[in-house]
């Protein structure tokens, strides 16, 4: 009996980063595929969370689809205090470190509207845990 404890206090804290680090890469992801359906869209909505991404279509766009994609997701840092997660988004816009910074600020604003998400501070955490963005928008 008592291995069967000893078993289960060694793998299920394990399980359970698994399992956390997966639903920030999926809250992430969505979030982050959001915006580049958005942009794509090139309609604008008086919603206070679109507002970084409208700056965009009606500055750099010109309602114009230039193809935003997501090219990948992936956490590339982990400790117990902080998670990094990198984001490439791809497109034809020349502006990337505007784009950058929009689609930054919307991901804050998305991301606090989800179960375990809270801005402190300026710093986005996420069960406890920093999370740290790291957003490259390469030109395609």
């Amino acid at each position: 009996m008592a291995v069967i404890f000893l078993g289960a206090a060694v793998i299920v804290p394990t399980y359970l980063s698994i399992n956390n680090s997966a639903m920030l890469v999926t809250y992430v992801r969505n979030s982050a595929s959001e915006a580049c359906d958005y942009l794509n869209i090139g309609v604008i909505v008086n919603e206070s969370k679109y507002e970084p991404l409208n700056a965009i279509i009606q500055n750099y766009t010109g309602y114009n689809y230039l193809g935003f994609r997501l090219l990948g997701i992936g956490i590339v840092a982990e400790t117990e205090r902080n998670v990094t997660v990198q984001i490439r988004i791809g497109t034809r816009i020349t502006e990337s470190e505007k784009v950058k910074e929009a689609i930054g600020k919307f991901l804050m604003r998305d991301l606090t509207g989800m179960k375990g998400f809270v801005v402190r501070n300026g710093r986005l955490y996420f069960d406890g845990r920093e999370v740290i963005l790291e957003i490259t928008v390469e030109k395609d």
